[in-house]
């Protein structure tokens, strides 16, 4: 009887268990699939990412003029001229 039980008891065991190969297959398609991603996004890295000439749009401008007046960008211990 106790062959039985333990023939049972392996079958239901081995069958929660994953399959090797199977689990092999998984990982190797997850990285195949990680490794196109980082391509595509590698590639898109080079694209530039402004158009020519944004610098001169009056928008960029006052944020670069902003950016350089320490009262216009709230320094540290400079007070404003309406303040």
């Amino acid at each position: 009887m106790s062959s039985n039980t333990n023939n049972f008891i392996t079958r239901f065991i081995h069958s929660l268990m994953e399959n090797g190969n199977d689990r092999r297959d998984q990982a190797e398609k997850h990285l195949k699939d990680t490794l196109e991603k980082s391509k595509e996004m590698i590639e898109n890295w080079h694209q530039p990412t402004k158009t020519r000439g944004f610098w001169r749009r009056d928008l960029n401008q006052g944020t670069y003029v902003t950016s350089q007046e320490p009262q216009l960008r709230g320094g540290v211990g400079r007070r404003t001229n309406w303040g």
